[in-house]
């Protein structure tokens, strides 16, 4: 423990970002998951768009004058740099968004879970408090309505 001018000894902790890693790992996969098939969707409007243009110009006959061909192809290349930069920003954004949700999860199931392990050992009974930002702060309400009875 450390005391500092500011007030009373607090422990630092360092903050740990996996609480329950098996639930919060499921939850990264599910929205890396669906951020790959939005990709992946992307990826193939993509395709066809250009694969359209390629169609068009062999049905006007432009098969002769390759400059038609080479302008598409250097604007899908162009497209498909920026769709790869644009999916690896994006597939990191959710999976940081979804790291910070879980954790808003876990951390009061596994708060409450240590407050309640440690009444059963015969700890006092006292209210337990979540964290600002929380999810399932009725659960708190929940169980201090209980402990008061």
């Amino acid at each position: 423990m450390s005391e500092d001018s500011s007030g009373p000894k607090r422990l630092w902790k360092r903050k740990v970002l996996l609480i329950n890693p098996r639930f919060q790992l499921i939850f990264l996969l599910y929205i890396l998951v669906c951020a790959v098939l939005i990709i992946g969707i992307f990826s193939i409007g993509n395709l066809l768009f250009f694969k359209g243009f390629m169609d068009t110009g062999m049905s006007l006959g432009l098969a002769k004058e390759p400059s038609f061909f080479e302008f598409v192809s250097a604007q899908r290349q162009s497209m498909n740099t920026f769709l790869l930069s644009l999916s690896l920003m994006v597939t990191a954004v959710m999976g940081i968004i979804g790291l910070y949700i879980s954790h808003r999860v876990a951390g009061p199931l596994y708060r409450l879970k240590i407050h309640m392990d440690q009444i059963s050992e015969g700890g006092e009974r006292t209210g337990v408090k979540f964290r600002k930002g929380d999810f399932f702060t009725e659960l708190a309400s929940s169980f201090n309505k209980m402990i008061e009875k």
